[in-house]
């Protein structure tokens, strides 16, 4: 067993290898070359700790690219630090699909239940919620996001995400700020506009 797991780590330590040689120059200097400035303008091209962000900017102006970019960094701090890599990636529509699929018996891909997603959702270690605020705004929907956002803040839990909408844009679409003002106070110093 213990030659099983040493042949998965080191597997795992060579696709890091693998990334850190290849693929993360090749990302920086041809796949996003518009937000280079931004993340060496962040200090994001040395990362010694992934914290919470919140990613805002027009449309294709590379957030979901950073958060996925910031994922894979979170990832390979984990695995350094011999910590848990667990991590969801979605978008805030998928987030409302998922709990939906519950409701109507149609259950997700590992059959849980509305009440285990939720939990799953609060404490997964990174959770990156992608296209915030382009979801339909209803009061469940709110309610849904105001239990996650607000847990997350509440434990720390590091949490990014990206929007073309501004906090107070988002507050104005919720027709509330208690999440955006969450989301200030948890992403402070982080909160990064891709122009």
């Amino acid at each position: 067993m213990n030659t099983e797991k040493s042949e998965q780590e080191n597997g795992y330590s060579k696709r890091i290898e693998y990334y850190e040689k290849n693929i993360k120059q090749y990302v920086l200097d041809r796949f996003v070359p518009k937000i280079k400035d931004t993340l060496r303008q962040n200090s994001f091209n040395e990362l010694q700790k992934v914290e919470s962000s919140f990613l805002t900017g027009r449309v294709g102006s590379g957030k979901s690219v950073m958060a996925a970019w910031m994922t894979t960094e979170w990832t390979r701090l984990q695995y350094m630090q011999r910590k848990q890599r667990d991590f969801r990636f979605l978008t805030a529509i998928e987030m409302l699909q998922i709990l939906k699929n519950s409701y109507n018996n149609k259950s997700d891909e590992n059959g849980e239940k509305e009440s285990e997603i939720i939990h799953n959702f609060k404490n997964v270690p990174l959770l990156v919620i992608d296209d915030f605020g382009i979801e339909k705004t209803t009061d469940w929907a709110f309610q849904l996001f105001y239990s996650i956002i607000c847990y997350r803040y509440d434990y720390y839990k590091t949490t990014i995400y990206t929007s073309n909408l501004s906090l107070d844009q988002l507050a104005l679409n919720f027709q509330d700020d208690r999440i955006t003002s969450r989301i200030a106070e948890q992403c402070k110093g982080n909160i990064i506009e891709f122009k």
